[in-house]
C-alpha cells in the first residue's frame, strides 16, 4: 500500500512521466485471479494501461520483449526512451476481471 501511494505521487509530481505512462501499456501476467482486477487497478491508477496475457508462465514472454528492448538500447546506442506496444490489444486484456475479461 505504501509503495502504490509513493507510485502515485511520484507520477503526480513529474508530468512528462505522467504523459509518457498514459501512452503506455503496462503488460502482467498472475496466476491469481483475485489479485488481477487488483493489479489492472493499480496500473490504471499510475495511469498506464494495463494489458493481461495471461497465467505467470507468460512472464517468460514478458521477460523476452524486456531483454529485446535492453539489447536494442545497448547495441544501437540508445536513449533508453523507446518502448515496445501493442496496437489494437484485444479488449479483454484490456479489461481483466471485467464482463468477458480475462480474470
Amino acid at each position: 500500500m505504501r509503495l502504490r501511494m509513493r507510485l502515485r505521487e511520484t507520477l503526480k509530481d513529474d508530468s512528462a512521466t505522467q504523459r509518457l505512462a498514459e501512452a503506455t501499456l503496462m503488460r502482467f501476467a498472475t496466476d491469481d485471479v483475485a489479485g488481477t482486477r487488483e493489479v489492472a487497478d493499480l496500473l490504471s491508477s499510475m495511469g498506464f494501461r494495463p494489458i493481461y496475457v495471461g497465467p505467470l508462465a507468460r512472464a517468460r514472454e514478458l521477460e523476452a520483449i524486456a531483454f529485446l528492448n535492453v539489447s536494442l538500447q545497448i547495441h544501437a546506442g540508445g536513449e533508453w526512451r523507446t518502448a515496445i506496444t501493442l496496437v489494437g490489444a484485444p479488449e479483454a486484456a484490456t479489461s481483466p476481471g471485467k464482463s468477458g475479461g480475462a480474470a
